[in-house]
């Protein structure tokens, strides 16, 4: 009553179709897969880029704080207020060279530019001077930066 003489199912055809499912699904699921790990290989990979520390940004960063410290002990030093005038009346007249150093870079005042130049190595044969001009705003003194040039040989020390 049940069985039918007419709908022969012949032996082992369920079994291919559920292989062939099954691969499916298995395809599927290997290629999320591989989306997922390419998603976690650049996020990690993002990470460690945004938590690079650049050498050079950071001796920049050393010395510029050292120099604006410098700057405003020197302007109060002699009681002064911090203006444009008395910054560029403080640094052209003092005696003594404005050099500080850091690791193996360092800044220096270029009277006859009027700005700050920052040396430090790029590697064996060059060394990188990044030019920093000045200004006063609102009473405090501020670096700007101007552009860097790669220079053949050693830094003057």
């Amino acid at each position: 009553m049940f069985c039918s003489k007419g709908n022969v199912i012949r032996k082992g055809s369920i079994l291919v179709d559920t292989l062939l499912l099954g691969a499916l699904c298995l395809v599927i699921s290997l290629y999320l897969f591989t989306i997922e790990l390419q998603e976690y290989k650049n996020t990690k990979s993002m990470n460690r880029y945004v938590r690079k520390v650049d050498v050079n940004q950071e001796n920049n960063e050393w010395l510029l704080t050292d120099l604006i410290s410098l700057v405003y002990g020197k302007v109060e030093e002699k009681s002064l207020i911090v203006t444009d005038n008395n910054v560029k009346y403080v640094l052209t007249q003092s005696t003594e060279l404005i050099k500080i150093w850091h690791n193996n870079s360092f800044i220096i005042y270029n009277r006859v530019n009027d700005c700050f130049i920052i040396n430090s190595y790029f590697d064996e044969y060059y060394h990188r001077e990044d030019i920093y001009d000045y200004r006063v705003e609102g009473g405090k003194f501020k670096c700007n930066y101007r552009n860097t040039t790669y220079v053949l040989g050693k830094v003057n020390q």
